[in-house]
């Protein structure tokens, strides 16, 4: 139980360092750096709160500190002589088995609640959806987007009346559903080429993977506002893969698809799928990011490896401090063991004059040690001893 305990605190206390840090990058403005470096970093931030990197920094660590374990070991027995042993803090195990509890039924109900929309969105783009024909223009170009992309995955095709912008959805089995009010208005070379990139780079997959952890940690606020970061920065990177080639005149062509497809939009559950829509400030990033796309250049790189590191480190660093902190699960009490404090009791007992029973009077058997053998001297046979040497002199 220590360990899971000390393990699950670890982890969101590392995660939580390395999500403040990307946090923190908001201040900065956004053309700055290319989205796919925020994008980038946000996923790493993620790992964070996975892998127990600090288990590791804690066991390497412990290499070096062999050669105090002896210095440790004489000043506790010195603490047990001066009287008082340091407390330790620990909390029950009544307690500790109370707040497993309490998380254990937070991920319970956190991970259903969204499986049970998922399946509801789900279920309703299906029982909804209609059969694009395979000889209509949008299903005869979907095959030419997906090999200019170098895409060899099976991908389906459908129109939903529940949607006015198109959308990808599907882990294994990814389909991209069209607004079944036609695709007149829409680019569709620029749609595919913008849900293909997302299904190109995985997005769908590291959306699943960041809401499963935010079920393990759904106590945590920063975990939710890193997932939103995530969600965020996942759009603005796929427009730039998309329109990083394009003349100026394509991307005002892509940016008009945006407006068309975010006119009259519903909202979506960003969490389970890639729009080509947008809202709100957003929508505002993403038109002006995508006419001040910039590329990945070598000062990028080293900014890059630079806050992976530096990151890294603060993390972990705080991660090893919580744990050297987190109270242990013990089933006694927890409070401090006092010692009594015999050294001085025993000195002054060492220097007291000896009030013992005279000779004559002791009736036990006195023992007297010898090396490794102690040899027995009954008291009455010494006194008879010497009363028959007495009388002996007296008759002489």
């Amino acid at each position: 139980m220590n360990l899971f305990i000390d393990l699950l605190v670890t982890l969101t206390v590392a995660g939580s360092i390395a999500a403040a840090c990307i946090l923190a990058l908001r201040f900065l403005s956004v053309h700055l750096f290319p989205a796919s470096w925020r994008y980038g970093l946000s996923k790493m931030a993620f790992v964070f709160y996975v892998l127990p990197l600090s288990f590791g920094m804690t066991w390497f660590s412990s290499l070096f500190q062999a050669s105090n374990q002896n210095l440790e070991q004489s000043d506790f027995l010195h603490g047990m002589l001066g009287g008082v042993l340091t407390p330790e803090w620990t909390i029950s195990s009544a307690s500790a088995y109370i707040l497993l509890s309490a998380w254990g039924s937070g991920v319970l109900v956190y991970s259903t609640w969204q499986i049970y929309c998922y399946c509801k969105f789900t279920h309703a783009l299906k029982r909804t959806q209609t059969e694009v024909k395979e000889n209509s223009e949008a299903a005869l170009l979907l095959p030419i987007m997906k090999e200019k992309l170098g895409i060899h995955q099976h991908v389906n095709l459908a129109y939903s009346p529940m949607l006015r912008s198109p959308v990808l959805v599907g882990l294994t089995k990814p389909t991209i559903y069209l607004p079944q009010a036609g695709t007149t208005y829409l680019n569709m070379s620029l749609v595919y080429h913008h849900e293909l990139t997302h299904l190109k780079h995985k997005d769908l997959w590291i959306k699943a993977l960041t809401l499963a952890v935010s079920a393990l940690h759904w106590f945590n606020p920063l975990v939710h506002l890193l997932r939103q970061e995530i969600h965020t920065w996942s759009e603005f990177s796929c427009d730039e893969k998309v329109v990083q080639d394009m003349s100026i005149e394509d991307r005002k062509r892509y940016g008009e698809t945006i407006l068309n497809v975010t006119a009259g939009a519903r909202s979506l559950p960003v969490q389970f799928c890639s729009s080509l829509s947008g809202e709100g400030k957003q929508l505002k990033r993403r038109l002006t990011m995508v006419f001040d796309v910039k590329k990945m250049k070598k000062k990028h790189w080293i900014i890059t490896i630079a806050s992976v590191c530096l990151i890294a480190v603060a993390s972990t660093s705080t991660a090893v401090w919580a744990s050297s902190h987190m109270p242990k699960v013990e089933r006694g009490a927890t409070e401090a063991i006092i010692v009594p404090d015999y050294s001085r009791e025993t000195a002054s007992r060492a220097t007291e004059p000896s009030a013992s029973t005279p000779r004559e009077e002791v009736s036990g058997a006195v023992t007297v040690p010898d090396n490794s053998r102690a040899a027995t001297v009954p008291a009455a046979e010494s006194r008879a001893t010497e009363l028959r040497a007495s009388s002996d002199t007296a008759e002489k």
